[in-house]
């Protein structure tokens, strides 16, 4: 009810005076849920549909299967309740294949029953024929087991060589040695997870880029050393570390390096060995010319080799003297000799 409030002309009085609202204007509107409200509607609804889901799984009962089939109705996430329906139908099946066998086993024990009360041919007959339908069923439900057995020791197989490649990963990240990268490269090869294996298989490819790029330094480093200072030493030092490098253009260009050098060292060498022999020689001649005996005259301007020479017929006598002396004091050698 309102107050309505009424001026009476020319008295300059107001009174009051009372109205009754309608339905429509007394009767407010249900609040429109904001979309706050709308999202946590939705995450408890999701919430109480998982807690459903695991009880279903822990119990395996015909009660916790109709209650996880409600609460997955109220799931607005069309991914979420397929992945939901998907363990729901897991279990579902498993419960059926229970009911089955239980039902198979009572008919059996039935029959039994049957037959220790009237042991007659006809129910031995319904009893073996009972007991062979429970038998081939739980050959089949082995066969599931054994079948269900093989997948979990795969699954077990795989996620233990993708433990085993992530830890040589990691071992090979903080040490980038030959053995490491080997050993998680074998790790890594050995996991049938393609996505994970992709995974890790980057993370081995950045650390080889890692050394790689490390050796080609190193390489370059030597071959500059080598070059700056070519000795044998060096070039061996060079050479090993260019052959570590698998960038097959990059062991190119440094072994042309190398083999540049190479070539210098051999013709420097080649030009010493020349320079020794030639003062090999020169030193011997030298010797055989201290210790050379000649023969030289008062009057004459050559020296001999033999006394008897006939370029020493004329003369009176010979003086014998060293032939690095006779050249010393300006004489020539004879030309009869």
């Amino acid at each position: 009810m309102k107050k309505k409030w009424i001026t009476l002309i020319g008295t300059g009085l107001t009174i009051a005076s009372l109205s009754f609202a309608s339905p429509s204007q007394t009767t407010s509107n249900p609040p429109t849920p904001t979309p706050v409200l709308a999202a946590q509607k939705t995450d408890t609804a999701l919430s109480k549909a998982k807690k459903a889901v695991r009880t279903l799984e822990n119990e395996q009962t015909h009660e916790a299967l109709g209650v996880a089939k409600d609460r997955l109705k109220d799931v607005k996430s069309s991914k979420e309740r397929k992945k939901l329906k998907k363990r729901i139908d897991k279990v579902h099946e498993l419960i059926e294949q229970k009911d089955l066998a239980t039902q198979l086993i009572k008919n059996l024990e039935d029959a039994v029953q049957t037959l220790k009360g009237d042991e007659t041919r006809s129910n031995l007959d319904a009893a073996n024929a009972k007991l062979k339908i429970a038998t081939d069923r739980i050959a089949e439900l082995q066969k599931e087991i054994d079948s269900s057995k093989t997948n979990i020791e795969k699954k077990e197989q795989a996620q233990k060589a993708i433990q085993e490649a992530e830890a040589a990963v990691k071992a090979l990240e903080a040490d980038h040695s030959s053995a490491k990268l080997d050993d998680a490269n074998k790790k890594v090869s050995a996991i049938t997870d393609t996505s994970k294996k992709a995974e890790l298989q980057k993370r081995v490819d950045a650390v080889k880029a890692d050394v790689e790029k490390k050796k080609t330094e190193e390489a370059t480093a030597a071959v500059a050393n080598l070059e700056a200072n070519q000795s044998r030493d060096n070039i061996s030092d060079a050479q090993n570390k260019v052959n570590a490098l698998t960038d097959e253009s990059q062991k190119a260009a440094l072994s042309t390096r190398i083999t540049a050098v190479s070539n210098a060292i051999s013709a420097h060498e080649a030009q010493e060995a020349a320079a020794q022999a030639a003062a090999q020689a020169a030193a011997t001649a030298q010797q055989d010319q201290d210790t050379t005996t000649v023969y030289i005259t008062a009057t004459g301007s050559r020296y001999h080799f033999d006394p008897h020479c006939r370029g020493l017929n004329r003369s009176n006598s010979t003086t014998p003297t060293t032939l690095s002396d006779a050249i010393a004091k300006g004489f020539t050698r004879c030309k009869f000799e």
